[in-house]
């Protein structure tokens, strides 16, 4: 039997419920996570940290960014910055999507909820990672929106 000429076990087969989707992944955050800062003139502050973990076997880079008396200004010029981040683990390039990393309005509230995003690489995870110097650095070049 067809339903519009499409076979109805086709139909059927189209109408079963999608798989969840899995939500962001969170770690909390710990003394090794590295931080930088900027004061975009009258615009406010943000504050981003990050450190590397084990996620499902990869190498994934965890962090969260708050705010101080943000407005659309900071929280733009924020995302470029972060976009640009210089991460090295092990004095080598790491890059990752900072997309993921939480964001916060206040430091009160990063501290409350105390959880970071994580951005996982491609990359296997390797045990001498978790001894590894990591450094955050912001871009020193200039950064336009």
């Amino acid at each position: 039997m067809t339903f519009y000429g499409l076979p109805l076990a086709l139909i059927a087969v189209l109408a079963l419920p999608l798989p969840a989707v899995a939500g962001p992944i969170t770690v909390v955050p710990g003394a090794d996570f590295k931080g930088v800062g900027a004061q975009l003139g009258s615009s406010g502050k943000f504050f981003a940290f990050a450190a590397p973990r084990d996620v499902g076997g990869k190498l994934a880079i965890c962090g969260l960014v708050y705010y101080e008396k943000a407005n659309s200004t900071t929280k733009a010029l924020e995302r470029r910055f972060t976009e640009h981040m210089q991460l090295k683990l092990a004095g080598k390039a790491i890059r990752a999507n900072p997309d993921q990393f939480l964001r916060y309005a206040s430091q009160d509230e990063a501290v409350k909820a105390n959880a970071a995003g994580c951005s996982v690489t491609t990359r296997a995870w390797d045990a001498s990672y978790a001894k590894a110097a990591f450094t955050v650095a912001l871009p020193s070049e200039t950064i336009t929106y």
